[in-house]
């Protein structure tokens, strides 16, 4: 027999409300950036100027602060980075969630 645990947030596998509530909650991430949601993925885009800085870890940040008050988690390990288009001399630095940092994986043109 087991002890009563507190659950803090939650919803019963296989539950009619489920797949509702997690829609809910998905579609209410907003961020500063372009953003385009499938399922349960999230993909953030922002088209950087020639001589312009990245504010993708700013809206990284956003989505992290936001997903944890809604007590969904962001799986750093599973986030990616794909840089798009010419890249120059000194390319963004690299984006972190969490103290763990995104892999920027390579893209062939």
């Amino acid at each position: 027999m087991s002890e009563w645990l507190v659950m803090d947030a939650g919803m019963p596998q296989g539950s009619y409300l489920g797949p509702l509530m997690f829609i809910t909650l998905v579609n209410s991430l907003r961020v500063s950036c372009m953003m385009h949601k499938f399922i349960d993925d999230t993909t953030l885009s922002e088209f950087i100027a020639k001589s312009g800085r990245s504010d993708m870890n700013a809206c990284c940040d956003e989505l992290v602060q936001q997903s944890n008050e809604n007590k969904m988690n962001v799986n750093g390990r599973k986030t990616k980075e794909m840089l798009l288009g010419p890249i120059a001399k000194d390319p963004p630095p690299l984006i972190t969630l969490r103290g763990t940092t995104v892999s920027r994986v390579p893209v062939l043109l």
